[in-house]
């Protein structure tokens, strides 16, 4: 595939995954009659590279420093798997958590359906809770070589973050009865 199949295809990833997303986001966060009760709090996206994941899972001990046990039993020996859950890790940091002290303190774990989720714990969960990020919601795809994840962290807060300031939040999308 040429450059330009290669960004066509990144594309096509990165529109899948926000897709689920924000359909997920929708139907999650209506309430009752009083509409939305939770706000945006903050939004990350990542690409992983399959082939690279499979030569890192090479290195002795990787799998073990990024992955929980639970999340390495549930993806066996496929280098797309771990690098689907990598992705969605690195969403959920640039969606606002930043670096947690280890990256085990993201986990991402599947419902019945196969439907990813993501459990925090340690300095991850501090630092959503700083945030006031009350729900994680991820998605993830792959084609090709590539896995891509998306996450959207809502809360109650009224801000978007950004990596450098929290920004002023327009009120029309939140419920202020419910504030």
């Amino acid at each position: 595939m040429g450059e330009r199949g290669a960004q066509i295809a990144e594309r096509i990833l990165i529109q899948r995954a926000s897709n689920a997303v924000f359909r997920q986001m929708a139907d999650s966060i209506r309430s009752g009659p009083t509409g939305i009760t939770l706000g945006f709090v903050g939004f990350g996206l990542d690409l992983c590279s399959i082939p690279e994941m499979a030569e890192a899972l090479g290195d002795k001990g990787f799998a073990e420093r990024y992955f929980t046990p639970n999340e390495r039993s549930h993806n066996g020996n496929r280098a797309q798997r771990f690098a689907t859950n990598f992705a969605i890790k690195e969403a959920v940091i640039k969606a606002g958590i930043t670096w947690p002290e280890y990256l085990v303190e993201i986990e991402v774990l599947h419902d019945s359906e196969g439907a990813p989720f993501v459990n925090l714990s340690g300095s991850a969960e501090r630092k959503a809770d700083k945030l006031g990020i009350e729900r994680l919601l991820v998605s993830a795809t792959h084609e090709g070589d590539w896995a891509v994840a998306a996450c959207l962290g809502l809360g109650r807060k009224r801000y978007v973050y950004s990596s450098l300031t929290p920004v002023p939040y327009n009120d029309i999308f939140f419920d202020t009865a419910s504030s």
